[in-house]
């Protein structure tokens, strides 16, 4: 029957990623200065904002899912509390540790 639907998008997406991050790897590495000179300047433009693109839309996936995650965390801890304190003490616990760890 093949692949579900999440499955296709997700497929396609990473196939699209990737083809992309090899066209810019490719771009600035081998075929540089393979345009025209008359064509360089826009074609350089062009490859820089499908890389701007593609690490932009990589920030607001990761920052939709870090906020998501941190307000089901939230929603979780207001509807059963009682339950939640082994899970709020671990994350505090963690959230000590790492600040110690970075700030030295």
């Amino acid at each position: 029957k093949g692949l579900s639907s999440v499955s296709f998008v997700a497929l396609i997406g990473s196939s699209v990623t990737a083809m992309t991050m090899i066209a810019l790897i490719c771009e600035s590495n081998f075929l540089r200065n393979l345009p025209p000179p008359a064509f360089q300047h826009g074609f350089h433009q062009l490859m820089n904002g499908m890389g701007s693109m593609l690490v932009s839309s990589y920030v607001w996936v990761i920052l939709s899912f870090a906020i998501s995650s941190v307000l089901w965390f939230a929603m979780v801890v207001v509807i059963y509390p009682e339950q939640m304190l082994t899970a709020l003490a671990c994350a505090g616990g963690l959230a000590a540790v790492f600040t110690t760890m970075l700030t030295g």
